[in-house]
Order: structure tokens, then sequence, then C-alpha cells
């Protein structure tokens, strides 16, 4: 999820993507089956962030995780 909503009746968080493509074929909120206008989906600004949070802290145990291999592949080789 990358680009996170609260529909509006049910308070659900979704991502944009996914509740786009069921509004284009059913203006209703797919968890409670309450009727919504797209205007009155809210940005979960907080999700979001959560989310970078998450995604920034995954990369950097990564690129330390490839550091480590590289310098244990080098001490090996010699």
């Amino acid at each position: 999820m990358r680009d996170p909503v609260i529909l509006p009746t049910s308070n659900t968080v979704m991502d944009r993507s996914t509740i786009k493509q069921h509004y284009l074929s059913d203006a209703t909120d797919p968890f409670n089956r309450q009727p919504f206008k797209w205007d009155d989906i809210v940005d979960a600004v907080e999700v979001r962030e959560q989310i970078a949070a998450f995604l920034a802290l995954r990369k950097s145990k990564r690129k330390g995780a490839v550091a480590v291999d590289r310098k244990s592949t080098r001490l090996n080789s010699s």
C-alpha cells in the first residue's frame, strides 16, 4: 500500500487504487455498502507516514546487510 485513504462511511483504510477500481463499478463502501462520494475520501496521512518509515527502515537494514556481505566476501577471497 503506497497511497492509503480512509473511506468515509466505514472508516476503513484502503489503498486509493483499490477503492478507485471498486468505485468505478459501484459507488458504495465495499465494507458496509453505504453510498459515498469520491470527494468524501480522506487521505490517511498518518498511515502513509508509517508506511514510509517502515520502508525506509527495511531499506537501511538491507543496505547494512549488503555491506556486511560484501565485506565478508572480500575477507574470504583474500
